[in-house]
């Protein structure tokens, strides 16, 4: 799977967000269990499990914390970057039609 890491966060209206992520008590312990990280096991363990799912059955976390952690992070998922496609494309078919 390719997994991608930005180094800055897009927000939604587009700009950067370069302030580091605040991590929780509960990021804080995966990472002492882990010994590295969030940065870098998250996008270990997608590559490893290709999907959220199992992600957060391995580290025994809830799905949707999972999905914010990535969010948090900048990591994107084969899902995202689709996602993102989608919207793109509806965007340009959109600005191609006739007023």
């Amino acid at each position: 799977m390719n997994v991608q890491v930005h180094p800055a966060r897009v927000d939604q209206t587009g700009s950067m967000d370069r302030t580091p992520t605040r991590k929780t008590a509960s990021m804080r312990l995966v990472e002492m269990q882990y010994g590295q990280p969030l940065e870098k096991l998250l996008p270990e363990l997608l590559d490893k499990w290709q999907t959220v799912e199992g992600i957060a059955d391995e580290l025994g976390i809830g799905y949707s914390t999972i999905w914010r952690w990535l969010v948090q992070f900048g990591i994107s998922t084969r899902y995202m970057e689709e996602k993102e496609q989608h919207r793109q494309e509806r965007e340009r078919r959109r600005a191609d039609r006739p007023n």
